[in-house]
């Protein structure tokens, strides 16, 4: 792909590129734009803005699009039920990749996808019976609690890392890695 060119235009590309940014991001019009640009100091109508989303709106858009991550060829999927608000749901899993690019991604009887990462990280508490209990945090103020016969699916997709005296085991998704606990308490499950 080659580089975009921006000889023959007035503005420098950082400009143009953010007043696209600013059109295409925040679904703005040209004239919001305009604006917003002019308290900033500079100087461009709303149809010049309107031209440079025509002419490298796309180009970015291409460039975007095949920067992004490609899916994994293998992918897992599964059915479980979870208990949200003392209701029982069912719940769709789906993993995508291997390892540290793996995302693990559940998604609602209500339809609402969450791939366990950053914004909803999984955790594993120990319940009074001594058993793990997980959890993954669906929007802020509500978990689901995943169901055992699914915590030990991903248990098994899980991976060992030495953490001073003991293996511990956790599982890859989004880019961040989640700890399921020390192997031997899982083990002895």
């Amino acid at each position: 792909m080659r580089p975009l060119s921006y000889a023959g235009y007035r503005f420098p590309p950082e400009i143009i590129q953010n007043a696209i940014w600013l059109y295409l991001r925040f679904t703005l019009n040209f004239r919001d734009v305009e604006e917003l640009l002019a308290e900033r100091g500079i100087d461009v109508s709303h149809e010049t803005i309107r031209r440079w989303v025509a002419v490298f709106g796309p180009m970015i858009a291409r460039r975007l699009r095949a920067m992004r991550p490609k899916p994994h060829t293998t992918w897992h999927l599964d059915e479980m039920f979870v208990s949200i608000g003392g209701k029982r749901m069912y719940l769709w899993r789906a993993v995508d990749g291997e390892g540290s690019g793996q995302n693990l991604i559940f998604r609602t009887n209500l339809d609402e996808i969450v791939t366990a990462g950053p914004e909803h990280p999984l955790r594993v508490e120990t319940a009074a019976d001594g058993t793990p209990a997980p959890y993954i945090l669906v929007r802020p103020g509500l978990e689901a609690r995943l169901a055992r016969p699914v915590f030990y699916e991903v248990v098994d997709l899980g991976e060992e890392v030495a953490d001073n005296e003991e293996t511990r085991l956790g599982v890859w998704s989004g880019g961040t890695f989640f700890d399921l606990g020390s192997l031997d308490e899982l083990e002895s499950e």
